[in-house]
């Protein structure tokens, strides 16, 4: 496996993860009032070192994939109003 491969791999596995922690701790608001903004600032900057050293195309890839998430017509959002994330 080429080093390349491995770089594409590990942002990719990283990007993923920390979208997952973020969306626990945004619903974690909800339930038991204990979000930390520790956790968002932090996952927020990894977001954006990953953002950076992705490529222009993977960059947009980002984007278009995290915006779908957010449309209204979203298969994730069933009160067809945008989240306020």
């Amino acid at each position: 496996m080429s080093d390349a491969l491995k770089k594409k791999q590990l942002f990719d596995e990283v990007i993923i993860k920390t979208l997952f922690l973020l969306s626990l701790d945004r619903f974690a608001d909800y339930q038991t009032d204990e979000s930390v903004i520790l956790v968002r600032m932090v996952g927020g900057e990894i977001l954006s070192i990953c953002f950076r050293a992705l490529e222009p195309g993977r960059q947009a890839q980002l984007i278009k994939m995290i915006r779908r998430v957010f449309e209204k017509e979203s298969p994730f959002n069933n009160n067809k109003s945008k989240f306020t994330w």
